[in-house]
């Protein structure tokens, strides 16, 4: 597969569904509960993936298959029509943030071609995305939300959502 993945609405898809899942947990801010704060999330982001035309395997996840619901690792998600795509994901990074109705909880992302990533082992696994830059992001004063895209020379891409 080549690296042009970021077709434009590949790339609008994944800003949805980061938006998605930041809406849906915002929705549960201030309430004290982590878990169904974190369960909103997941719900929303799969439910967005799965109506996106591609083929989406997560690499990065909440966990294993017997920990679902989460989106777990080796999860297929999207339609299973177009390109094929790796995904590392936290539908919500700040569960305590969210339950707490503190600020700069999001939901994050990061898709690159099929096969590009390659997991490092040792005491624990580490899948890589390669030549992915870091990206620090964060929200202008008094603004609600925003979504920050970094897209790298391996054409790898990651939108944050922020939550307020």
């Amino acid at each position: 597969m080549s690296n042009s993945i970021l077709v434009p609405h590949l790339a609008d898809a994944m800003v949805r569904v980061t938006e998605v899942a930041a809406i849906a947990a915002q929705k549960l801010a201030g309430l004290g509960d982590e878990k169904a704060a974190d369960q909103a999330a997941v719900d929303a982001m799969r439910t967005a993936f799965n109506s996106v035309d591609f083929q989406g395997r997560i690499v990065i996840g909440e966990g294993e298959r017997d920990e679902a619901p989460m989106l777990y690792i080796g999860e297929e998600v999207g339609t299973g029509q177009g390109p094929e795509i790796d995904i590392a994901l936290d539908p919500l990074e700040g569960t305590t943030l969210t339950a707490k109705a503190m600020a700069n909880a999001l939901a994050v992302l990061a898709i690159a071609p099929r096969g590009v990533t390659y997991t490092i082992t040792g005491t624990s696994a580490l899948r890589i995305f390669p030549t992915m830059s870091i990206v620090e992001a964060t929200r202008p004063p008094g603004v609600s939300s925003s979504i920050s895209t970094a897209v790298t020379r391996s054409r790898s891409a990651s939108w944050i959502a922020w939550i307020k």
